[in-house]
Formats: C-alpha cells, structure tokens, sequence
C-alpha cells in the first residue's frame, strides 16, 4: 500500500500526504475495504480527489493482494507459549537473600 501511494504520488507529482495522509493509508490497511462504498466509509471525509480518481486501481490492487495471501496460505505468524520460550528457573531463597546482602 506504501508503494502504490508513492507510485501514484510520483505520477500525480505530488507529495505522499496529499495523495493519501498516513491515518487514511493506516486505517485502509486496517479495514482492507473490497469495494467502493467500504472504500469511502473507511477514508470517511478524507477522500481526496486523487483518491477518488484512483479509487478503482486501489480497491482492485487490495483485493489482488488479499487474494495472493489467501491462496499462498503461509503461516507467516508463528505465536510461542510463553513457557516453551522462556523456562521458569528456580531460585532458591538462601541464593537471592545472599544477593541482596552484598
């Protein structure tokens, strides 16, 4: 999303904040809308006329890109149990109160 926004700025000539600002690019890539009318309710009145000119190009550049993780199904998100991770370690109470001591 990043890169279609500077490609559009660059071709437009314009600054990447007027093409789309940061909390539109964020809350797009949040909402990852797959038509037209989520398009709108996710910019909400933030639509700039650049967007709205290019607003077809993007919803189908989201949805090529959603489609090419969903059907690559690559678990890129690999959640550890915490315990697995890092094991408890037993201190005893002489040790820690010697620590404290010194």
């Amino acid at each position: 999303m990043i890169k279609w926004r500077d490609f559009i700025a660059r071709v437009e000539d314009e600054s990447v904040g007027y093409v789309m600002p940061n909390h539109v690019l964020f809350q797009i890539c949040q909402d990852l809308p797959s038509t037209l009318n989520e398009l709108r309710d996710s910019c909400r009145s933030n639509m700039t006329t650049i967007l709205m000119k290019y607003q077809t190009d993007l919803i189908e550049f989201i949805n090529e890109r959603v489609q090419r993780a969903l059907t690559k199904q690559v678990n890129t998100h690999v959640k550890f149990d915490q315990a697995q991770v890092m094991p408890k370690r037993k201190v005893s109470s002489s040790s820690s109160s010697e620590e404290e001591n010194v």
